[in-house]
């Protein structure tokens, strides 16, 4: 989990629709204690381009400067993997991370490379 102002952010990867593959949201929960949690509204759905067929595997963390980033591996409708950034909209809010998003460009890559985490990939086979 991620701490941020008091806060222990998990986020996950869930279907909401079924317990199948498809549709993967990021889920999202916090805690004060790591024993009680508070599942909160999805982190991040697939709804832009370069991720409309998954918001999936990826990490969160807080940088130096204190902004927190999300990279994540999004999905396009040509089945292409995108490696995509995303970072909160309201950070006074700790109970909510949630925000905006935008492609990784390869400048912007380079420049966080150190904030990469791992990042998980799927290939289609045949």
């Amino acid at each position: 989990p991620l701490y941020y102002n008091g806060w222990y952010h998990l986020f996950y990867q869930y279907n909401p629709d079924s317990a199948v593959w498809g549709n993967i949201t990021w889920g999202h929960a916090v805690s004060r204690d790591l024993i009680h949690w508070l599942h909160l509204p999805y982190a991040m759905v697939p709804d832009q381009w370069y991720d409309i067929n998954g918001v999936w595997t990826g990490s969160a963390t807080i940088l130096p400067d204190g902004r927190i980033i999300m990279l994540y591996t999004g999905d396009t409708y040509d089945v292409v993997q995108v490696q995509c950034l995303a970072y909160p909209a309201n950070l006074s809010d700790p109970s909510s991370l949630n925000g905006s998003r935008t492609r990784i460009t390869r400048s912007w890559y380079l420049r966080l490379v150190l904030a990469l985490r791992t990042l998980g990939t799927r290939r289609r086979l045949g």
